[in-house]
C-alpha cells in the first residue's frame, strides 16, 4: 500500500464517500476548478489506487454486499416499480 494508509489520504478516505474522484478530491480539501485533474491524477497514482480497491474490498468484506448484488436489487426495485405502475392504470381505467 506504500506511503499511502487508507486511515491518512483523505483522497482515499473521500472515494470511499462519493466514488467518484472529483468529488472525493474537492471533500479532500482541493479547489473545485483544480479537482477534476488533481481526482483523475490520483486515481492512477499506485498507491493512491491500491489503497482505494484495498478498501473497497474491505467494505465487500464487511458488508458482504457485491455490485452485483447491488445491481440485481435495483433490477428488482424496477421490476416492482413496472407492476405496480401497471396495476394503478388499471385501477384507474376501471
Amino acid at each position: 500500500m506504500g506511503r499511502y494508509k487508507q486511515m491518512n489520504c483523505p483522497a482515499c478516505n473521500s472515494f470511499q464517500v462519493h466514488v467518484l474522484a472529483t468529488q472525493a478530491a474537492i471533500r479532500a480539501g482541493c479547489y473545485e476548478k483544480t479537482a477534476a485533474v488533481i481526482g483523475a491524477e490520483n486515481l492512477i497514482k499506485p498507491d493512491i489506487a491500491a489503497s482505494i480497491q484495498a478498501a473497497m474490498h474491505a467494505r465487500a468484506e464487511r458488508t458482504r454486499i457485491t455490485a452485483d448484488k447491488v445491481v440485481g436489487e435495483l433490477a428488482r426495485w424496477d421490476s416492482l416499480s413496472c407492476a405496480i405502475e401497471l396495476l394503478i392504470e388499471k385501477l384507474l381505467w376501471v
